[in-house]
């Protein structure tokens, strides 16, 4: 069957690109593991979700002695990979889990571009975001905390763009648990919300999100870092 027959525009569609695309994130991010390609990050992670699964601290040994990896960026957000490990205790799961993050950006874009442009233009804007290369650079990159940034950035606009303040708020609530610097971010999309009426969301989420920094970069990594300092 030609691909052209499988992937038309539609619910149906979609959600073939969407599998699609956790498929061939995963088979390469798979593919540069077998090849000895993933490294320093994949083990960091690696380390600290496997002590999350075990209900202790997310120290990186291969950072140095005691590491808390809490010291080093503000990721709270990981503890809900912990579970993976008690299925398959193998860093190859935060790959696999990468790829889903990836692939479930994929309806939300396609959402948001169905609202501005006809069926056609919406899937292959999709089709585009998919094999776009900030994706195939993620994909090939060990694994990285702001994975799940990707599906709740994308849910933030839509949310924004839908005038769904109740999903932007609750995308903007977990974005701030993904690094510090989404607190930014957030108070970003607050700023956007501000040009519209009945302000209050906007307000809060500018409020927020950069309380969500200050406290992020100047008390709780410096508490955990080694040094005693936000390093970054």
């Amino acid at each position: 069957m030609q691909l052209t027959k499988v992937l038309k525009p539609g619910s149906r569609g979609v959600a073939i690109l969407a599998v699609m695309t956790f498929a061939v994130s995963a088979a390469f991010s798979l593919l540069l593991y077998g090849q000895f390609a993933s490294g320093y990050d994949l083990a960091i992670f690696s380390q600290a979700i496997h002590n999350y699964s075990e209900f202790n601290a997310p120290l990186v040994a291969v950072k140095g002695p005691h590491f808390n990896i809490l010291g080093d960026h503000f990721h709270p957000i990981l503890v809900l990979l912990a579970p993976l490990y008690w299925v398959w205790n193998d860093p190859r799961v935060l790959l696999l889990a990468q790829a889903f993050l990836i692939a479930a950006s994929v309806p939300i874009v396609h959402r948001f571009a169905a609202r501005h442009f006809n069926p056609r233009q919406a899937f292959v804007l999709a089709i585009g975001y998919a094999v776009g290369w900030p994706l195939q650079a993620l994909a090939a990159f060990d694994f990285h905390e702001i994975a799940f940034g990707v599906p709740l950035i994308a849910w933030a606009i839509d949310s924004l763009d839908r005038k769904d303040d109740r999903g932007l708020i609750v995308a903007s609530a977990l974005l701030v648990l993904v690094r510090e610097d989404m607190g930014l971010v957030v108070a970003l999309l607050g700023a956007l919300r501000l040009l519209r009426r009945r302000r209050l969301a906007g307000q809060l989420l500018v409020v927020a999100g950069l309380a969500a920094y200050i406290i992020a970069t100047v008390f709780v990594l410096p508490h955990f870092s080694t040094t005693g300092r936000f390093g970054y």
